[in-house]
């Protein structure tokens, strides 16, 4: 069967719902050429998505693919070493990673955090009720609690929350045009700051948060050790540092974007406002249906094949690019029947809003929270609020997002 390939241009971008229903006529998977001028398979198929996603063909080994990165644009390898992180490992090395951080993130510890998550949007709330005029619901509510959150989590000082932000974003958007060196700037700013940030922490410990245990483990002998943990189980410096920081950007990063979405969402359409406002118990089967129908990851971040690999009609020779289209598999018709209808009463069961298999987001239950009490709280609040932009300006990058939600406040219902 035939491929496409396409650009990632600001109308893709802004929407790219109708180049993948066009595409998905012609077949399961196609390439895209990005604006970093690197092609890569895509996969647009849910069933297909989903073994892409847990398949060990389909590899996530960072320092192999910037090799293949580098023979693609023509570059000669670098010689600097490569510090991955749980987005750039497979296994065992990413599970023996994520168990030191994953207890943070179940269920049940995310639960825990329902009360500090409802304290903070309460005090956002109050601020947004003292704001002047318009507010941007982006930089006034939807960053700052995902940013408390999970600042909290890790030990970091108030004073220094302001700091990643935009470490973040340059990181995040690196394929935006005249940007390309920002990302790398960025990253190595970032890391000192991580470096500075564990340094205090060391000299002086905190109440045993995350950041503190994540330390602990770096010791000798290490903490996972003396609890009986394999030896292995100990972190490295440089391993503890990427981790801290693909910590403090996943965990605002998605949420950031789920809780913006979610709120335009049911700030465009009186129905969903009504639920909102008289069923409050309903929210978390909204946010469900925001991850499938305009997910804040539309696509996982990127694989190569270690095999050749047969998807629907398309072979994939052993060290080709893919990308997981995310968004794309969440409005398959064969899994979603009319998936660009916004639905919360649907089923969204095995949605891939925060992926699937071992990179399955660790922060999920977070987020979930997270978005939920965002939703419920700001329009409990202002329940006539009014969004001032309705043509939406989306951030130049592979994670769905806005960079500014304008809006009026009003106590009045609509």
């Amino acid at each position: 069967m035939p491929y496409e390939t396409i650009a990632v241009t600001p109308d893709f971008i802004a929407d790219p719902w109708p180049t993948y229903e066009r595409l998905r006529g012609k077949g399961p998977v196609h390439k895209i050429a990005t604006p970093g001028g690197i092609t890569a398979w895509l996969v647009i198929d849910y069933d297909l998505a989903k073994r892409a996603l847990t398949d060990p063909a389909f590899s996530k080994d960072l320092a192999a693919r910037l090799k293949i990165i580098d023979r693609l644009l023509g570059h000669q390898p670098s010689d600097e070493p490569v510090r991955p992180a749980l987005l750039g490992l497979d296994p065992p090395e990413h599970t023996r990673l994520r168990k030191l951080a994953a207890k943070a993130f179940t269920a049940h510890a995310s639960a825990t955090w329902r009360p500090r998550v409802e304290e903070i949007v309460a005090g956002l709330v109050q601020t947004l009720r003292d704001a002047p005029g318009p507010v941007d619901l982006v930089a006034q509510y939807a960053y700052p609690l995902p940013v408390a959150v999970i600042s909290e989590l890790l030990g970091v000082p108030e004073a220094d929350r302001g700091k990643f932000g935009a470490w973040s974003r340059e990181i995040m958007d690196f394929q935006t045009p005249g940007r390309e060196g920002a990302a790398e700037v960025a990253n190595k700013e970032f890391r000192a700051f991580v470096r500075q940030l564990v340094a205090a922490k060391r000299a002086q410990p905190g109440p045993g948060d995350l950041l503190d245990d994540l330390i602990a483990a770096t010791e000798d002998p290490p903490l996972a050790e003396l609890a009986g943990g394999a030896p292995s189980d100990r972190l490295t410096d440089e391993e503890l540092f990427s981790m801290i920081i693909i910590l403090l950007i996943a965990g605002h990063e998605t949420t950031v974007n789920l809780i913006s979405t979610a709120t335009a969402l049911v700030a465009n359409d009186d129905g969903l406002r009504e639920r909102v406002l008289t069923r409050p118990e309903s929210v978390p089967a909204l946010i469900e249906e925001t991850l499938r129908f305009d997910g804040p990851a539309t696509v996982a971040t990127m694989r190569h094949t270690v095999a050749p690999v047969l998807l629907g009609d398309v072979e994939i020779q052993a060290g080709e690019l893919v990308i997981v289209g995310l968004g794309a598999a969440n409005r398959d018709p064969a899994k979603y029947p009319e998936p660009g209808r916004f639905d919360p009463d649907r089923s969204t069961s095995g949605h891939l809003g925060f992926g699937h298999g071992v990179h399955f987001c660790l922060g999920a239950a977070l987020a979930r929270i997270e978005g939920e009490v965002a939703v419920r709280e700001l329009f409990r609040a202002f329940p006539g609020l009014v969004l001032a932009e309705q043509e939406p300006r989306w951030r130049p990058s592979f994670l769905r997002g806005r960079l500014a939600l304008p809006a009026r406040l009003t106590a009045t219902p609509r």
